[in-house]
């Protein structure tokens, strides 16, 4: 049998020549690594010609979009002489991109020094690029599912999922939270009378008031439910949540446009407190909603307010 250090050079080389993927042989044991040796995959990857090749620095391929970290990363493990992968976007002689899953091994003398380094170079292109569209993908149907369709705000599952971490800074901070939860008035009875696209154009038009009003980074609004609105604002202290909240019912007064003679309001539900560890939003959310319910059996169009001193 014959051994693969008694293989004839030329057939080894031969062999190397015949990859389909690119394969380079820098020498090792110098500061800036001069390529010796290219096979036609890596010059059918690239673009250029041998000629175009040898002697130069494999940082030829470097573009303007290429990882400086993960070269970093690769040099590093070059220095304490070991191999190393990597994921990096390298250009063309033409100019375009490609990804380059980039391999790179030493090559040792019998002294143990390092005399070449050898790297074997894939495209990967189409990989990445799938993997970028499965991601992309999965994101929006994550954020698909975070999100009420009809009127764009986060729906229960959304607001959960943002509210939680403002939840938490607070009591970790100490910092106020206001909560106002929003029901539309008779807003059966809106469906029933005018129909369906009557009663979305409603739903709409709240979701764009209480976007317009609630604009800072840190407002979480969401449509909670059917005709159920919920709006989180950090920061907020009570004599500051009782200003905020006559605003918020004013705004959801309103006549529906286009000449259907619906008259809009709502009523509201609010809570204000610095939360504790022992406190937890769901309880928040069900104290706002009781008030709210105070405002409907006093007349609807009103907001309540559920303070810890004293109760709706």
């Amino acid at each position: 049998m014959t051994r693969s250090d008694d293989l004839p050079v030329a057939l080894a080389l031969k062999a190397i020549d015949c990859s389909n993927d690119g394969i380079v042989i820098t020498a090792g044991n110098h500061s800036n690594r001069p390529i010796i040796y290219v096979n036609e995959a890596f010059c059918r990857l690239t673009g250029y010609t041998r000629a175009e090749i040898l002697g130069r620095d494999c940082r030829f391929l470097q573009g303007p979009e290429t990882s400086q970290q993960e070269l970093q990363t690769l040099g590093r493990s070059l220095l304490q002489g070991k191999s190393d992968r990597i994921r990096v976007l390298n250009y063309r002689k033409d100019g375009s991109t490609f990804w380059n899953e980039l391999s790179v091994s030493p090559v040792t003398n019998e002294q143990g020094d390092i005399t070449h380094h050898i790297g074997v170079q894939k495209d990967i292109t189409r990989q990445v690029e799938n993997e970028a569209e499965l991601n992309h993908l999965l994101e929006q149907l994550n954020q698909e599912s975070r999100t009420d369709t009809l009127t764009g705000l986060l729906n229960r599952r959304g607001f959960g999922a943002v509210a939680s971490p403002v939840w938490g800074n607070a009591v970790r901070t100490g910092a106020w939270l206001s909560l106002f939860f929003i029901d539309i008035d008779h807003f059966k009875q809106i469906n029933d009378r005018y129909g369906h696209h009557t009663g979305d154009q409603c739903l709409e038009e709240i979701a764009d008031r209480l976007a317009a009003r609630m604009n800072r980074e840190s407002d979480v609004v969401a449509r909670y439910g059917g005709e159920e609105f919920i709006v989180l604002a950090p920061g907020v202290e009570q004599p500051a949540c009782r200003v905020l909240g006559d605003r918020i019912l004013e705004d959801l007064r309103f006549s529906l446009p286009g000449g259907s003679g619906v008259n809009v309001t709502a009523s509201i539900g609010a809570h204000s407190l610095v939360p504790t560890p022992r406190d937890r939003l769901l309880s928040v959310i069900e104290q706002a909603d009781r008030a709210m319910y105070a405002s409907k059996q006093s007349g609807r169009d009103r907001i309540s307010y559920f303070f810890a001193e004293n109760g709706v």
